[in-house]
């Protein structure tokens, strides 16, 4: 945001207290050549509101967001067939990476042990094929997630990706993982 529009949202902020959560507005401004109002850091433009054009409570203008590339994408799995997946700390979290690359393939994971083979796309179908699997003994709740990972990974005929998140689909269409792309900083 230009710190134009943010003056200006702070403007209709300031005058439209109750609806600042969701406010869509148009104003017609001046800048002016005045220090900024006492505590802003850093500075702002001063700006003079001559008029608000309209104002609409309960709407917004929500930025577009980027979508998510299928494969090649680090993606956290939060559920699996309606249940949450796992998080207990100092585990590796739920994932999966579908790897485009040369020698590409899957990997996957609830914590415990990690699932990988060969994945095929056509258009909006999708099949996972497991391959090879470390066994380590999974403690509870892994356990039982492990065995969900796999029978969605099994189940898996097609996906649907809505800007950063991943529903895995099977053959009737009904969701059967949800996960989100997830990006190293």
């Amino acid at each position: 945001m230009t710190r134009i529009a943010v003056a200006i949202a702070l403007a209709l902020f300031w005058v439209f207290p109750a609806v600042a959560d969701s406010l869509l507005g148009t104003a017609i401004v001046r800048e002016r050549n005045a220090p900024p109002p006492p505590g802003l850091s850093p500075p702002f433009p001063g700006l003079t509101v001559l008029r608000f054009v309209n104002a609409c409570p309960g709407e917004s203008c929500p930025r577009p967001e980027a979508t998510a590339d299928l494969t090649n994408t680090y993606w956290r799995i939060t559920a699996m067939q309606g249940e949450p997946a796992p998080r207990l700390p100092s585990v590796r979290e739920a994932h999966l990476i579908l790897r485009s690359f040369e020698g590409g393939g899957f990997v996957a994971t609830v914590g415990c042990n990690r699932l990988i083979g060969e994945f095929s796309v056509e258009g909006d179908s999708l099949t996972l094929t497991a391959g090879a699997t470390t066994r380590m003994a999974c403690p509870p709740p892994l356990d039982n997630a492990e065995e969900r990972l796999l029978a969605v990974l099994e189940a898996t005929r097609g996906y649907r990706i809505a800007g950063q998140r991943l529903q895995l689909l099977d053959a009737a269409n009904d969701v059967l993982a949800a996960l989100e792309a997830v990006y190293l900083r």
